[in-house]
């Protein structure tokens, strides 16, 4: 189990460096191509997002969302229109332009995977799929506020003091 745990972790971590890449290459953050990628599979599930959902799925500000917007939309790979169903929200679509420069930039990988995945049965390629959505489930069912990081630097420097209720800053992080 350990060894699978592992493999997976190095293919996360494998897919993250390919993701940079290809951000470097038509200048986007990460950030902007894991809103794109959450937008994209919200539409392809019939659902809609708006800046309010990318903020909660990626625990980010209004503030930070706003921007982040406003830089998909300068460069045509988002696009905003208002919410047939409720006028007040914004919904957000990832363009033309966009989807057709994510096929062109992530083809090379697809390819590499399918090179892969094509000498396995569809009996395989079934349990493979059914893993792989299950350990996305388990990873979505994770929470990271449950970790025990007493001992840890990090514990340390942000540990809350009775009665403060706010986490104590170093010396360095105050200035």
């Amino acid at each position: 189990m350990r060894r699978v745990t592992f493999a997976v972790r190095a293919l996360v971590s494998q897919m993250q460096q390919y993701g940079d890449s290809v951000g470097h290459h038509i200048g986007l953050h990460r950030s902007d191509l894991t809103a794109m990628n959450l937008i994209s599979q919200a539409a392809m599930r019939g659902e809609r997002m708006g800046p309010s959902d990318v903020a909660r799925q990626m625990s980010l500000s209004a503030a930070a969302v706003t921007a982040l917007v406003d830089r998909l939309e300068k460069v045509g790979h988002l696009e905003r229109t208002p919410d047939e169903r409720d006028r007040r929200r914004v919904r957000l679509d990832v363009s033309e332009q966009a989807t057709g420069v994510s096929r062109r930039m992530f083809r090379p990988l697809t390819e590499q995977m399918v090179k892969v995945l094509d000498p396995y049965s569809d009996e395989e390629l079934e349990l493979v799929l059914k893993v792989i959505t299950e350990m996305t489930e388990a990873v979505q069912h994770a929470d990271p506020g449950t970790a025990d990081l007493s001992g840890t630097p990090y514990a340390e420097r942000h540990a809350v003091r009775p009665g403060d209720g706010e986490p104590t800053l170093g010396p360095h992080e105050t200035g």
